[in-house]
């Protein structure tokens, strides 16, 4: 499948696009890339264009270039509002700086293998034209007679002894420099290991991991609280026994960009582990969970989250899409779904609360727990308190009733929160899929709000 890139800042495209063909490297066979942007103008001075036609190479990636411009028509200059005509003898230098403009992505789609898509409205059909071309390539190599190492663009052409066929293929190479360096050898930067990780499409699976991610009350204005629980499979980690403990590193980075927007936060850390013996045994059964924050505001995200064994060097990865919804409406948090009580994480003093896990999956004879709060009820006048009534089933999948609790008033805190607890045991659940479906009212406002949160059950403790 091909990797697609949509930007529109001109200024990081050419990092953005080696990092992504970076993250390509290690996955063998021929590989797609497309570039949906306005274009770049094309400046041969900068190391940026020598360095991404190189990862191209390195990492055997085709560059196309779909032009989001679209269908043009008179340039700017020729239009009504431009002001008053430019003169004749500068008509020739303003259609040629319409033509730059984008010259410096097409560039990097002829050099790489690729071709570009512009002026058309249909990018469907160049995407499907960029798909079938996918299909089907050759892989050739050669002993270049130029073997001095002095970093220079090598020029290559391809050809074929057939009729009406049209090659194309990388216009050339940079030859290493002397020593096994090379002319473009990066600055130290990020972990490269753990950004290739990030930036790669593909899921690494040597640490298994769940994410899931709880969207709570509002905290700033506009945004609101959001949980992002990680399970962690710790049972290949490389642990060293040390002094009666077992020790190593776990390190991660978590990364919640919006999908309109590009904005993104970023969290990394690095946990020291020295477990005693029961306790891994434990983390074994149950595996470690790492729940971190954020202040969101409403829409779509992504989550990725990039976890490594210190120790043995193993990477996993895990992607989860979630959405924050419009805060200004009557909504519930994330329902808590558990069957775990801890307790409480902010050291308050209260009751125990159920753990923030990212697996839905529990055993049979469990109880399972359900904590949720309500946000945006109305508020009655008299009392000037909201007046909420909830009820919950719990259904298997092919429709039969496991539990069903009739709707019940929600008592309020001093301060209007409305919030519940509940807990069902799964006594008599039979292996399989199953539905906790939430219903609230709000009675001041008459609206109503239905929840479904499907979990499963498995046989055994």
């Amino acid at each position: 499948m091909p990797k697609v890139l949509v930007i529109d800042d001109s200024v990081s495209v050419r990092k953005v696009v080696e990092r992504a063909l970076d993250s390509l490297a290690t996955t063998k066979g021929r590989k797609s890339l497309i570039l949906v942007s306005q274009g770049f103008i094309y400046d041969p001075n900068l190391d940026e264009f020598k360095r991404v036609t190189q990862a191209s190479r390195r990492a055997n990636v085709a560059i196309y270039f779909l032009d989001t411009r679209g269908l043009g028509g008179l340039p700017s200059f020729a239009s009504a509002e431009f002001g008053p005509a430019i003169d004749n003898r500068d008509i020739g230098a303003a259609f040629m700086d319409e033509m730059q403009a984008a010259e410096g992505s097409e560039s990097l789609a002829s050099d790489s293998g690729g071709f570009t898509v512009k002026n058309t409205n249909d990018l469907g059909r160049g995407i499907q034209r960029i798909a079938d071309e996918s299909r089907s390539y050759y892989l050739i190599g050669y002993n270049p007679t130029n073997t001095r190492a002095d970093g220079r663009f090598r020029k290559i052409e391809v050809k074929v002894n057939r009729k009406g066929v049209q090659v194309r293929a990388r216009k050339g190479y940079f030859a290493p420099l002397a020593g096994g360096k090379s002319a473009l050898d990066r600055k130290p930067g990020p972990d490269p290991d753990i950004q290739s990780a990030l930036d790669s499409p593909y899921e690494e699976d040597k640490i298994p991991l769940r994410m899931t991610a709880y969207v709570m009350d509002e905290t700033l204005l506009g945004k609101a609280k959001v949980l992002l629980a990680t399970d962690v499979d710790v049972r290949s980690f490389a642990f060293v026994e040390k002094e009666g403990r077992f020790t190593d590193t776990l390190e991660f980075l978590l990364v919640a960009a919006h999908r309109e927007s590009g904005e993104y936060y970023r969290y990394d850390q690095k946990m020291d582990m020295k477990l005693l013996p029961e306790t891994r045994e434990r983390l074994s059964r149950g595996w470690m969970s790492v729940v971190r924050d954020f202040e969101l505001a409403p829409g779509g995200y992504q989550a990725k989250i990039v976890v490594r064994d210190k120790n043995s060097g193993q990477i996993g990865t895990v992607v989860h899409e979630f959405e924050v919804p419009d805060l200004a409406q009557l909504r519930v948090s994330t329902p808590v779904l558990s069957d775990t009580l801890q307790k409480d994480p902010e050291g308050q003093q209260g009751p125990p609360r159920p753990a923030l896990l990212a697996r839905r999956t529990f055993p049979a004879g469990a109880t399972l727990y359900c904590q949720f709060e309500v946000y945006g009820a109305a508020k009655d006048a008299k009392t000037g308190m909201p007046r909420v009534v909830a009820g919950y089933s719990i259904r298997g999948q092919g429709g039969q009733v496991l539990t069903e609790i009739a709707p019940s008033a929600i008592n309020p805190t001093s301060l209007g929160k409305v919030s519940r607890l509940v807990g069902t045991p799964l006594e008599g659940a039979t292996p399989g899929e199953y539905e906790l479906v939430l219903t609230l009212k709000d009675d001041v406002a008459g609206k109503t709000l239905v929840i479904r949160e499907p979990f499963r059950v498995e046989a055994g403790a």
